[in-house]
Order: structure tokens, then C-alpha cells, then sequence
């Protein structure tokens, strides 16, 4: 067999989605819910332009936290969740949970990563937030947040396969199956995975690690944070077949393998 038969023997297939399927999966939103009306304005217009399709849109965590809008955004994505529209669990929606539920150390570092925007964003007065007295925080909170929130939050899936890829917040853990992965990595998992150039099984798609050039999309993954919160650039990636197509509020490109 000659090298050029080998390579092309060895050459892994594209990735697909099933006929007919459609995924436009979004980064991470953090809190500005007039980014992602824009996005999902951009995404109808999309679907217009091309053949229907049964469309998917996975929202791949951390809707809350850093933008003034957390609470009218998770009004809005509650009851819109369902079998068309995916809500994944992010690490600030870990985070937020464990501060409901009374965790202090988790509370100081959620206020410090966006937490207190949110509770704002639900009416707590910025006097009322402070990192000096926790409990009084947690006592703030629990005023305004309702438990059913909380638990609908706890209860996000933290990944989900369609076709050839896996969706999840950060990332996978090299080397570990798919359906073994802990969710402390699907949640927080950053340089061991973004470092690897390891096929994992599937494609992952991801958000947690910015990449303000735009979405990245690499062999083994693709990235689809593009640092709302810092640079008012809200992405998602359209999956169809074969194809790959980004979508943001600034900008469409096609991408290629």
C-alpha cells in the first residue's frame, strides 16, 4: 500500500450531524440579555436563508453573572427551555447554587466573579452586598432569589452529545471517556484540555476559555466564548451535516477545518 493509500485509509471522516439536524450552540452569555436578543436575531435570519431543518439551539452555560441582566435573562430562559432549546450548566451556575445554598467560600468567590452584578440585577441594593459580611449577603439574596430558581439551575445538565459532537461548559478531560466525565472538568476544566490536541471522542463545543479573535474551531474542538462581558462580541456556531458557520453580533464568517 503506498503512503498516499495510507494516509487517506487513516484520514478520520468530518464530523456530521444527523440529516436534518441543526445545532447553533451559544457562548457564554454573562448577563447581557441584549446581546443575545441581537444573536438570536441573527440566527432567525440565518434559518430563513437556508433549507428548514430541525433546529437546536444549546446555550453552553454561564448565562449569568458580570452584565446587568442575569435575572431577566434566566426569566426569559426558563420556560423556553425544552426539547428545541437547551440550557446548559456553567461554573458561575455551580457557583451561584453553592452560594444559595449557604456555601461562604463559594460566596466570596462568586461575588467576586460577577455574583454581585447579578444580585442587582434581582433588586439587592449594592449596600446590601458586601464580601465583610457574608451572611448578611446570603440572607440578601435568599430574599429576592426564589428556591425554584435555584433548583431549576442545580438541575441543568452539564453536557449533551447530538451527531459528532459533545456539548458542555469548559471542556473534557483528555484520556477519559466521554460518559466518565466528572462534571468538576465539564465545568472548570481549562489548560489540560485547550492544551491537548487529543481527539476525545466526539468534537467538543465549548465556551469558559475567551477567545476574542472570534469563535476557534480546531481539530479535536471548538470554541464559541468570545468574552461577551468584555468585548461585546456575543458568538454561537451553527452545525449542519458537514458544515461549520459562526454567527455573532458583529460579524458572520465561514469557518474551515
Amino acid at each position: 500500500m503506498t503512503l498516499n493509500l495510507v494516509r487517506t485509509f487513516l484520514r478520520k471522516p468530518p464530523p456530521k450531524m444527523a440529516k436534518g439536524d441543526r445545532v447553533y450552540a451559544i457562548g457564554d452569555i454573562h448577563g447581557h440579555a441584549g446581546l443575545l436578543a441581537e444573536l438570536l436575531r441573527e440566527i432567525e435570519q440565518d434559518k430563513a436563508q437556508r433549507p428548514s431543518a430541525r433546529v437546536r439551539i444549546v446555550i453552553l452555560g454561564d448565562v449569568i453573572d458580570h452584565g446587568p441582566d442575569t435575572a431577566k435573562l434566566l426569566e426569559v430562559c426558563l420556560p423556553a427551555v425544552g426539547e428545541s432549546f437547551i440550557v446548559l450548566k456553567g461554573n458561575h451556575e455551580q457557583l451561584m447554587v453553592a452560594a444559595y445554598q449557604g456555601d461562604v467560600e463559594a460566596m466570596d468567590i462568586w461575588l467576586s466573579v460577577g455574583g454581585a452584578q447579578t444580585l442587582q440585577s434581582f433588586g439587592v441594593p449594592r449596600s446590601a452586598i458586601t464580601r465583610l459580611d457574608l451572611v448578611a449577603t446570603l440572607n440578601a439574596m435568599r430574599s429576592v432569589v426564589q428556591q425554584d430558581l435555584i433548583s431549576w439551575l442545580d438541575r441543568l445538565p452539564t453536557s449533551i452529545r447530538i451527531g459528532d459532537y459533545f456539548f458542555c461548559h469548559a471542556g473534557v478531560r483528555p484520556k477519559v471517556p466521554l460518559s466518565h466525565q466528572a462534571d468538576r472538568d465539564l465545568l472548570w476544566i481549562r489548560d489540560q484540555f485547550t492544551q491537548s490536541t487529543r481527539f476525545h471522542g466526539a468534537v467538543v463545543v465549548h465556551g469558559h476559555t475567551i477567545c476574542e479573535r472570534g469563535v476557534d474551531i480546531r481539530p479535536n474542538r471548538i470554541s464559541v466564548d468570545t468574552g461577551a462581558h468584555r468585548t461585546g462580541i456575543l458568538s454561537a456556531v451553527a452545525l449542519e451535516a458537514d458544515q461549520k458557520w459562526a454567527i455573532s453580533t458583529r460579524h458572520r464568517t465561514a469557518l474551515a477545518a
